[in-house]
């Protein structure tokens, strides 16, 4: 592997949305930092709030000490005080953007572009602090734990997480066929408000859900079109259920 010093810019992107998330509860994205990021950044907080320019700092500081350690031998060693910037023009994370009612509903996240720039961002940073020297440094193993957070609100609240079968194995390509629905189509509808404005509203961007309903499905050519307020296990609850409804029709 190569290793190089990540600019500045995009290590400021970096510090303003950990800097985001050590600021705010747990609802402001619906994922968590791991204690071991609070503890590792706790000099970039005065009060109760941390900054991102000691973060971008601390960023560069370990990307250089990285680099150093594997081009220290026949280059000169790099400075690892970082380029003073305006950081906070550098942006790619947002507030919350995800459909939200607490009414025994549960609560549905909008997985959107910038959760995956903000992955590629960690993963770059990561990469480039593998190197011996920092490899085991407590600041990268923190912003693994924060990376991988993301990682698993990716997946947790992903399309085709959701139209998995909880705690079972796929149905069998013949048997899908059979029954009529081997794909789930969930929230069209708020997924294309998603795109045009960035987040979903309720009940503007939920047309087929009447007030009250928490979920309704219709079949469509290839399976079933659904709309839902709810995820996680209640979701996968309600699809099981559409699915047997739909074995014991075929039946």
């Amino acid at each position: 592997m190569s290793c190089f010093v990540m600019n500045p810019e995009p290590l400021a992107a970096i510090a303003n949305a950990v800097e985001t998330r050590l600021n705010v509860g747990y609802d402001y994205w619906g994922f968590e930092a791991p204690d071991s990021l609070y503890r590792e950044l706790a000099d970039c907080k005065m009060s109760c709030t941390y900054f991102a320019e000691e973060i971008y700092k601390k960023l560069y500081a370990v990307n250089v000490r990285a680099y150093n350690g594997r081009y220290g031998d026949h280059e000169e060693p790099e400075d690892e005080v970082a380029p003073i910037i305006d950081g906070s023009e550098y942006i790619v994370h947002h507030g919350p953007e995800y459909q939200s009612r607490d009414e025994g509903n549960g609560t549905t996240y909008a997985v959107l572009p910038w959760h995956y720039q903000l992955a590629q961002l960690l993963d770059c940073w990561l990469y480039q602090t593998a190197e011996d020297a920092t490899r085991s440094d407590p600041l990268r193993l923190a912003m693994q734990e924060f990376r991988d957070g993301l990682y698993s609100f990716i997946v947790q609240h992903s399309r085709d997480y959701l139209a998995g079968r909880w705690g079972e194995l796929p149905r069998p390509a013949q048997e899908e066929k059979r029954s009529g629905a081997a794909i789930f189509h969930i929230n069209t509808a708020p997924g294309e408000a998603v795109a045009q404005k960035g987040h979903t509203s309720y009940p503007e961007d939920f047309p087929h859900l009447k007030l009250g309903e928490t979920f309704t499905a219709w079949r469509v050519e290839d399976g079933w079109e659904v709309e839902t307020t709810l995820d996680g296990a209640a979701l996968m609850e309600r699809l099981q259920a559409l699915k047997e409804q739909e074995a014991e029709t075929d039946d």
